[in-house]
């Protein structure tokens, strides 16, 4: 279902941490205002097809929306399976700080109602903070003057270094300019 695979990829972006930062409303719906926390229903409803019924109301005739989304909190203790009425109950943002969240789907699609469910787990990755002034495949400076261009020492007692990775390696050419 699309609405939950959007709502996932929400959940990339902006990470419910706290109640009063980032924490999702109960629900997102088709129907609803446009909001950064949920999936944009424009953007669903030209994926799909409405040609073949997978998205659109049904021939009967239906006021409820489409697609409905809704992220929320795994517990404490955690929850391992998904028991509506527990999960329900718990706040729409990662409450117990554990890197993981419910989100569910519902959706009509050719006419028929279907629900999905996911666990989604929170992955961080550490980056290495880079320790030259300046990594590349080539440098080059034009200023014949005597001042500093590249400062490798600043305020730190250790200067850094200006590490060239592949030597060899022509700069793009350029062609000469006209006296």
């Amino acid at each position: 279902m699309q609405a939950l695979d959007a709502q996932v990829l929400r959940l990339t972006q902006t990470w419910p941490e706290a109640a009063g930062v980032g924490a999702y409303p109960l629900s997102c719906t088709s129907a609803a205002a446009a909001s950064v926390l949920c999936p944009d229903a424009g953007s669903l409803q030209a994926s799909a097809s409405s040609t073949n019924g997978d998205y659109g109301a049904c021939p009967t005739g239906s006021a409820t929306p489409l697609w409905t989304t809704s992220v929320h909190d795994d517990g404490v203790p955690p929850v391992d399976y998904y028991d509506a009425q527990v999960v329900n109950a718990q706040p729409t943002y990662d409450a117990n700080g554990n890197g993981r969240l419910w989100v569910r789907a519902s959706g009509t699609a050719r006419c028929v109602q279907r629900t999905m469910i996911t666990m989604v787990n929170q992955e961080t990755t550490s980056l290495r903070f880079p320790r030259n002034v300046i990594t590349a495949n080539w440098f080059e400076t034009s200023n014949n003057g005597n001042k500093v261009i590249v400062d490798t020492q600043g305020s730190s007692a250790q200067p850094a270094g200006l590490v060239a990775r592949c030597a060899g390696i022509a700069p793009p050419y350029s062609p000469p300019r006209p006296a």
